[in-house]
């Protein structure tokens, strides 16, 4: 977790650059500039999906987005669930072998979300099968 005063820092200020006024005026770029100026310490899940998305801010968003997907390994943005650990596991090769404290907390979420799914598959999907069939509803 970032100290509380990088929280209230934005990425402006993180990085030591001011994007400004974007100049192409799309809902994707007005609202990664945007994000810029925010406080991370406020990002919501939505906001780090699409700045992780577009790989930027990585050495402070990608943090905040593990302890999102720590909490939750399914924590979903505006599209569907875990649309966040999509975006986090698109991030490209380079930044996790600079970041190994931080690949090892994505294999640990990985390692959470593997677990589930054999527990899907091995014990909750055959007991349902059992009871009820292919079905997966009252019908």
């Amino acid at each position: 977790m970032p100290t509380k005063e990088v929280l209230e820092c934005t990425l402006d200020e993180l990085e030591g650059v001011t994007w400004g006024e974007a100049d192409y005026q799309s809902h994707l770029v007005t609202e990664c500039h945007r994000l810029r100026t925010v406080p991370i310490g406020r990002f919501t899940v939505e906001n780090l999906r699409i700045m992780i998305g577009q790989q930027l801010g990585l050495p402070f968003l990608v943090p905040l987005a593990l302890d999102k997907l720590e909490e939750n390994p399914f924590a979903e943005g505006d599209f569907y669930r875990g649309d966040l650990l999509l975006m986090v596991l698109k991030v490209k090769s380079e930044f996790w072998q600079r970041n190994s404290d931080l690949l090892s907390r994505l294999c640990a979420v990985m390692a959470e979300v593997q677990s589930l799914i054999e527990f899907v598959n091995e014990e909750a999907l055959p007991e349902w099968n059992s009871h009820f069939g292919q079905t997966m509803g009252p019908g």
